[in-house]
């Protein structure tokens, strides 16, 4: 009975050790696919979150370009006011030439009346009655009263030379005063609007900027789930396997599926961008390796080198460097050029932006190859890239 009760205690014991075999098996199968699928599940929340991000980086820069455009006209008007500023001004340095003149004629005329009081208070013939009745005869009389009437007709004349003199220098001075309070009214104005357009700028790049950091954070974080997720993948297929090739009592190992490290090499999507300015010769060969070398430098308005610039600053840098001096403003540089058709646009040309050719808020250089340098915005700084791409209307062309 003993031997009997033994024996069905080792009958016993054979379920329950194959049970904890199935149960551990299944454990290291459950686990490892549960993180597998936890790795899975936030490498793709990660995806929707950069890709929401990325939406609004999209967004953001489109802003940010109107916004630079906005401040391209301001800078336009900016410049065109201070254009302005500098014909006032030499009317202004003319205009005092002339009151210096009229203040002279003032001044004689004053001096004439004075040595002509003077000589009447102190001269005998003061009485011009007691000359008149003096004469001798009527012949005498005449001739008297034609030496009074001169005489007086030169006191008039002085007079009027005078009151002449004093009413030009008046009239000078209130133009003179007119043109400075129109000068100071303009370019306050001027500055005014320049300086909002710079401050909404400046919001939007700080904001672009941020929200550039987070599309940074994220693709980290996204490459790091990749791997992780790649990883536990692997764990799972390898506990897959050997869960299966230990539940068969079969000696043979079966086939161990290595399933690879599914190194999945995404690319940066750099679009290795063509210079495409091989075609260009001679010294506008030379303006286009200007403007190209400043890739990569930053966005400043109102800047003209060398290492920050807005989008006439890099314009007006590159060719001074072949001895040409364009003005500091694109619409100023649309004026400035022979005028082409999009037909003839070879490496070293003018692209103009707007939303026509009398509101121009942006320009770029084209290189040759499809390809365009432009000082784009804050956020890009000068970058080259594919002509169209920065989205906005082109509204002509030029040749310098």
């Amino acid at each position: 009975m003993t031997s009997s009760g033994r024996s069905f205690a080792k009958g016993r014991s054979i379920p329950m050790k194959m049970m904890a075999v199935t149960m551990s098996a299944l454990l290291a199968i459950t686990i490892p696919l549960t993180l597998a699928s936890q790795q899975k599940s936030a490498y793709a929340d990660t995806t929707s979150d950069l890709a929401t991000v990325q939406a609004q980086v999209d967004a953001a820069n489109t802003k940010l370009n109107e916004l630079t455009g906005e401040l391209t006209v301001a800078s336009d008007d900016l410049y065109d006011i201070q254009t302005q500023q500098a014909d006032v001004e030499a009317q202004i340095v003319d205009t005092q030439q002339q009151v210096d003149e009229a203040q002279a004629q003032y001044d004689a005329a004053m001096d004439v009346l004075k040595k002509q009081a003077v000589q009447n208070y102190t001269s005998d013939q003061v009485d011009y009655i007691s000359v008149l009745l003096d004469s001798s005869s009527f012949s005498d009389f005449a001739t008297r009263l034609y030496l009074v009437d001169k005489m007086m007709s030169q006191q008039t004349t002085a007079i009027n030379n005078v009151t002449a003199a004093k009413e030009e220098l008046d009239t000078k001075q209130t133009d003179l005063q007119s043109q400075k309070d129109n000068l100071d009214s303009l370019e306050t104005a001027a500055q005014e609007k320049a300086a909002t357009a710079q401050t909404t700028l400046d919001e939007q790049s700080s904001y672009v900027s941020g929200l550039s950091s987070e599309v940074t954070s994220l693709m980290a974080q996204q490459a790091s789930e990749r791997s992780a997720a790649a990883a536990a993948a692997v764990a799972a297929a390898a506990a897959t396997t050997t869960a299966s090739s230990s539940s068969s009592s079969s000696s043979s190992s079966g086939s161990s599926s290595s399933s690879g490290s599914s190194s999945s090499t995404s690319g940066s999507g750099s679009s290795g961008s063509s210079s495409g300015s091989g075609s260009s010769s001679g010294s506008y060969s030379s303006v286009v390796a200007a403007a190209e070398s400043r890739v990569g430098c930053s966005y400043v308005y109102g800047a003209s080198g060398p290492s920050s610039f807005d989008c006439s600053g890099l314009t007006m840098w590159a060719y001074a460097k072949m001895g040409v001096s364009l003005p500091h403003s694109a619409s100023a540089q649309y004026s400035y050029c022979d005028h082409i058709s999009s037909s003839d646009l070879q490496a070293g040309d003018l692209i103009f932006y707007g939303a026509s050719t009398g509101s121009i808020t942006h320009v770029s250089m084209y290189v040759g190859g499809g390809y365009v340098v432009e000082a784009l915005n804050p956020g890009q700084g000068v970058v080259e890239d594919a002509l169209g791409w920065n989205g906005m209307n082109i509204v002509g062309y030029g040749r310098v």
